[in-house]
């Protein structure tokens, strides 16, 4: 089965509600981008995949994914591992992590995808099969809203069947946190994230280790990236304190960067991401590593059907327990799926359809065309 043609697709969906003030603010059109690879063969079989840096610079990652996939055409699709090693060396001297490592992975799922169709069985059969039939998830939410329309949506959430909920609280508001608890009782679990404070100021490990211990007292499941990206003698220092269980690693671009995390303690929770980290491979090996190092491995996830389901196959074969579960609207998310998403009292269970279980029709493209200007942008301010 040999590649013919590597294609960028760029898709505008529609994202989050009117009331959502933040993420209006993020996508003033109300959509949002996505950048999306297609793998074509001489099988007749395609892949597909999805980059997470489609969010963001949509059109650049477009550029890069013809640039890449061009090396491609005329290899065997199934040779997942070896592609992904020429990728990585094609673009190891100005790329080796960051943006060119998220363009690599969308194309990385792409193959799985495409490998998975070709053997008619889902892609986590590929890697050894599923460790587990269902995974709990958290409801990924709380986004700048009223303390009123906050709980609002918490209590929803946890009603609904979910035993774990996220909030964001970059600025250190502790009254969210509070509030949170309130809304969803002692029996549902509280995820509070910092967002790696991205903000003017990022916080100092000293403040941070002030904060754990208020958040303590609000029964804090995990706190996730309260300090800057790059302060990693910080989070082994929160780490060592032993006060709150701390998780991180969305943005870290390789299996060799989290294993620096992992042996040097800067985590108690991992959260690779296929869309970011390199892949399916890269995400899966990360995620086998912390077990094997007594750490767990909780995937992120906050781009559309392919990113979604790249993270759930990894997620099923390396046997998670938990996995995020983006809440704001997205029609993006749902639109490709080959089958929908069966979720059992908070916990998904294992997909059966072959590859990612994921379809880019001519329908969709024609229904969610690409519009500029709705990329993130980001945090600059």
């Amino acid at each position: 089965m040999k590649i013919t043609a590597v294609k960028p697709i760029l898709l505008s969906g529609e994202y989050g509600a009117p009331h959502e003030t933040e993420l209006r603010q993020h996508y003033p059109l109300g959509k949002r981008s996505a950048a999306y690879v297609q793998i074509e063969t001489d099988a007749g079989i395609t892949g597909l995949g999805e980059t997470y840096a489609g969010v963001f610079v949509p059109e650049l990652a477009a550029q890069l994914i013809a640039m890449i996939g061009a090396k491609l055409i005329g290899y065997h699709a199934h040779e997942i591992s070896q592609l992904h090693a020429m990728m990585t060396r094609y673009v190891s001297y100005w790329g080796y992590t960051g943006f060119a490592k998220n363009v690599i992975s969308g194309i990385e799922c792409a193959l799985w995808d495409a490998k998975g169709k070709a053997f008619g069985v889902p892609v986590y059969e590929l890697l050894g099969g599923a460790r587990v039939n269902e995974i709990a998830l958290y409801a990924s939410g709380g986004i700048a809203k009223s303390l009123d329309d906050l709980a609002v949506e918490l209590k929803a959430y946890a009603d609904a069947g979910f035993t774990a909920v996220k909030i964001r609280d970059r600025e250190y508001d502790l009254e969210v946190v509070r509030r949170s608890r309130a809304a969803i009782g002692a029996d549902v679990g509280l995820i509070v994230d910092a967002n790696h404070s991205f903000t003017p100021r990022p916080a100092r490990v000293t403040e941070a280790l002030r904060y754990a211990e208020t958040l303590r007292a609000c029964d804090v499941l995990f706190w996730e990236e309260p300090l800057g990206v790059d302060d990693f003698s910080g989070y082994q220092q929160l780490v060592a304190a032993r006060i709150l269980p701390i998780s991180g690693g969305e943005t870290l671009n390789s299996a060799g960067l989290f294993r620096q995390h992992i042996d040097g303690r800067a985590f108690n929770i991992v959260q690779p991401d296929a869309s970011v980290v390199g892949g399916i491979g890269e995400c899966f090996e990360v995620l086998r590593y912390a077990e094997q190092r007594g750490l767990q491995g909780v995937c992120h996830a906050w781009a559309s059907s392919p990113c979604q389901a790249a993270n759930v196959h990894a997620a099923f074969a390396a046997g998670s327990r938990l996995l995020e579960w983006a809440m704001p609207y997205n029609a993006l998310r749902e639109a490709m799926l080959v089958e929908p998403w069966r979720i059992v009292k908070g916990k998904l269970q294992k997909t059966t359809a072959p590859g990612l279980g994921v379809e880019l029709t001519d329908e969709v493209q024609a229904k969610y065309v690409y519009l500029p200007g709705t990329a993130s942008p980001g945090n600059f301010r």
